[in-house]
Parts: C-alpha cells; structure tokens; sequence
C-alpha cells in the first residue's frame, strides 16, 4: 500500500514539473511573438522564456519594463501565466494534502490559510 503511495506521489510531482515546464515554454514563446511586443522593441527567446518563467513563478521578476516592452496581447499572455501560476501553486499543495489522505491539525489549517493569503 504504501509502494503505492509513493508511486502516485512520484507521477504527481513528475506531472506538476512537465506542465510547469511546458507552460513557460509555450509562454516564452508566445511573448516571443511579434504581435507581443511593441515595434522597435527587440525582444530575444532568452528574455521571453525568462520573463514566462517568472510569471509562472509568481516572482514579479522581468528583464525589460514590460509596460513598455509588451503590446495588450503581451501583457495579456503575462497575466494569464501570472493566474495560471498562481493556482498551480494551490493546485500542487491541495494534491498533496489530498495525496497523503490523512486529516489537517488546526495549527496546519492556520498555516496553510496564512500562506494561501498571501500568494
């Protein structure tokens, strides 16, 4: 049972980091794209999948001001990656809460609803 377990465990977490992966990505690339960026403003893969992969991260990290570098459709994209991120990040902690299948302390629940505040 508990080989079991780990096996779930281990696709889960496998699953997790191929779709982050997948997803920046698809987001450098989308940025990468001349209808996202502004003319005049060169923008190589390098800086797209960097700037997709903190937005997935929710890091708030970027190369360029973004303001000025990206069109609506590049500031749109960054959003949807920023939400996307975001609830990858609850997704990942309720999979393992769900996962363990085993009943919350209430200091855990404190714990958990703090940090989910704040992301």
């Amino acid at each position: 049972m508990k080989f079991v377990k780990e096996k779930k465990l281990a696709q889960t977490t496998k699953l997790t980091l191929i779709s982050f992966l997948l997803l920046i990505i698809v987001g450098g690339i989308l940025l990468n794209l001349p209808i996202a960026n502004n003319p005049g403003k060169p923008h190589d893969l390098l800086n797209s999948l960097f700037t997709s992969a903190a937005s997935v991260c929710v890091a708030g990290l970027s190369t360029v001001v973004a303001g000025e570098q990206f069109t609506l459709f590049g500031k749109v994209v960054m959003l949807i990656l920023i939400q996307i991120g975001a609830l990858g990040f609850i997704f990942v902690i309720s999979t393992f809460i769900l996962i363990t299948k085993r009943k919350l302390t209430f200091k855990e629940q404190i714990n958990i609803s703090t940090i989910l505040r704040y992301t």
